[in-house]
This record gives C-alpha cells, sequence and structure tokens, in this order.
C-alpha cells in the first residue's frame, strides 16, 4: 500500500516473510529524504540496506517501469520494490493498495491474483517459472529482467511488477523450503545450503562479507486464509470487503 500526503508517501508491504514500511520525501520534482522501517525480515543483517536504500534520494518522481540507474542486487530487493512504488505514486498524486494472493502449487501450478484498491486486475495462470495465460502475459517469464508484452501503460506494468514480485516471495510455501522457513535447519546448514545452490549475490544480505554474518531470523507468519489481517497496524491500509463496499 502507499498513501499520498502533502510532501511525501507512506508506503508498506507485508507478507508472510517480510514486513517493512518507507516514507518518500520529495519536492514535487525529486526524492529529498527517505526513511524505513523493518519490522520483520528473514536475516539478521537486513536492516542494514535501510542506509543504503538513501542512494535513491534525488531521483527524479518517475514510474516504476523506468530505471533507477542503481543495481536492485545492491539492495533489499523488497524494500527497493517498496520505495519505488512510493516514488512511482508521488509522480502520480495517488495512493493505491494492492493485494495479490498465490495458492500454493499443485504440480508447478498456481493461479495468482492482485487486487487493485480491491478489485480484480490481473490474473496469472503458472507453471514452474512461466506465466501460460491469459493475454497478454502468456509466455512471460518470472526469472531474468522482465520482458512485457508492447502496448502495456505504466499503471499495469506498475500492477504486474508487484504480482510478480509476490510470486518470488510465494516461494518460501514450498515443501522444498518448509524445513528452513520452519526454522528446522540449523543456521549454518541454511547459510551453506544458498551457497551450494548458487543463490549468493541476489540481494543486500545475500552479498559477501555481508552473508558470512547473516543469522536466519525464522519470523515466518502462515497467512494462508487470512489475507485481511496483514498491514493491519499501518494508517491508511483498507480491507478488501470495505473497498469493495
Amino acid at each position: 500500500v502507499a498513501i499520498v500526503e502533502d510532501g511525501r508517501v507512506r508506503a508498506a508491504m507485508e507478507d508472510e516473510t517480510h514486513h517493512m514500511e518507507v516514507t518518500v520525501n520529495h519536492d514535487g520534482r525529486h526524492v529529498t529524504g527517505i526513511e524505513g522501517t523493518s519490522h520483520r525480515i528473514p536475516w539478521t543483517t537486513c536492516p542494514g540496506a535501510h542506509a543504503k536504500i538513501k542512494e535513491l534520494i534525488g531521483l527524479p518522481l518517475q514510474r516504476m517501469n523506468r530505471t533507477t540507474g542503481r543495481d536492485a542486487k545492491e539492495h533489499c530487493t523488497h524494500l527497493f520494490d517498496l520505495t519505488r512504488l512510493a516514488i512511482a505514486r508521488a509522480a502520480v498524486s495517488r495512493s493505491v493498495q494492492y493485494d495479490a494472493t498465490v495458492p500454493d502449487r499443485v504440480d508447478t501450478r498456481t493461479q495468482a491474483e492482485l487486487l487493485r484498491d480491491g478489485k480484480p486486475l490481473i490474473t496469472w495462470n503458472v507453471t514452474g517459472n512461466s506465466v501460460t495465460g491469459p493475454k497478454p502475459y502468456a509466455g512471460h517469464n518470472l526469472v531474468g529482467a522482465p520482458q512485457w508484452p508492447a502496448g502495456l501503460d505504466d499503471d499495469t506494468i506498475e500492477a504486474a511488477l508487484v504480482l510478480r514480485r509476490t510470486m518470488f516471495v510465494a516461494m518460501v510455501r514450498s515443501p522444498e523450503a518448509a524445513e528452513a522457513r520452519d526454522g528446522n535447519l540449523p543456521d549454518g546448514a541454511l547459510a551453506q545450503m544458498i551457497k551450494d545452490e548458487g543463490r549468493t549475490g541476489r540481494c543486500f544480505t545475500y552479498k559477501f562479507p555481508m552473508f558470512d554474518d547473516a543469522k536466519p531470523n525464522h519470523t515466518w507468519i502462515n497467512y494462508a486464509g487470512r489475507r485481511d489481517q496483514l498491514l493491519v497496524s499501518f494508517p491508511g491500509t483498507r480491507s478488501i470487503a470495505a473497498m469493495a463496499r
């Protein structure tokens, strides 16, 4: 959710693994300040990314499909995306709330749904890492730099980016992730697994030497069937039922 106010945008995101907030201050043309707060994060080193995100101070107010000129992998990717959303909403002076749902996969398949301000906006049928339909997203690959069909407007690309990130976060619900997610692996074993799978270098915490000091927090919360409990403490968040009225 991103709440537009005079001279600033307050934004927050929460899923089963993360809960963070950011405030972006601006002068109507450029970002003048960024302050972030992490309430729930997967690794002990993640809070260090709040200093890193200040690199976006001075950026012009722009939509999410415009480059920041920064490498997202140097940042907490979730804080980076949330800050980009806040900047985008400052650019258009319009608040927004996205609610995304990704049911647990059956035989690698799922159907993801995104609501904007309580109204259904995007549905993706997904098999593995590919969106199989409906058009115009059929064939979209969830891995690597996003490539979008021609003709999508800025609002639609923003929403698709939010859903794409949700698809990534939802992998924590997979059976393969259960031991690590539920804290049933020794901390050193989890870190070694990430190294062995070649997943280091993908974000602020997974960079070396940062990753050498990282320890998992084991603060995962199962929100299945309880999505209206997400962000209930963030001023401006609305329930889906309230938005539907």
